[in-house]
């Protein structure tokens, strides 16, 4: 809505200016000019602010993808050091459990061999 209030305001200015030229009244060409000259000053300052706007919503999106990306691998690290610590449990039981039969077994083998 602004673009269109300032360009209906530097059409003004021009035509003032044009008005003023015409009817040689130096004040009237004076007022259109400084009309025309606020108007175009007016948009040239919301298009930097529009620019500004558009660089801090991409800093802003940027920003939130890299936060995105450091919770997934975060995530990621967590569930790795969950299965190695769950894998390095399952070891250690499943070798404790493994040590008595191995004994068994290996008693049993050198008994047998030696009633042969």
């Amino acid at each position: 809505m602004g673009d269109i209030s300032n360009k209906a305001e530097e059409l003004t200015g021009s035509a003032k200016q044009a008005v003023g030229d015409i009817t040689g009244d130096d004040e009237l060409r004076a007022e259109g000019a400084a009309d025309k000259a606020a108007a175009q000053v007016t948009q040239g300052v919301e298009a930097v602010a529009d620019k500004a706007q558009e660089a801090a919503d991409e800093v802003k999106q940027a920003v939130s993808q890299t936060v995105d990306s450091r919770v997934v691998i975060a995530a990621l690290a967590s569930i790795a050091v969950v299965v190695a610590l769950t894998i390095r449990r399952n070891r250690r039981t499943s070798r404790s459990k493994q040590h008595p039969v191995a004994k068994k077994v290996a008693a049993a083998g050198i008994a047998r061999a030696l009633t042969r």
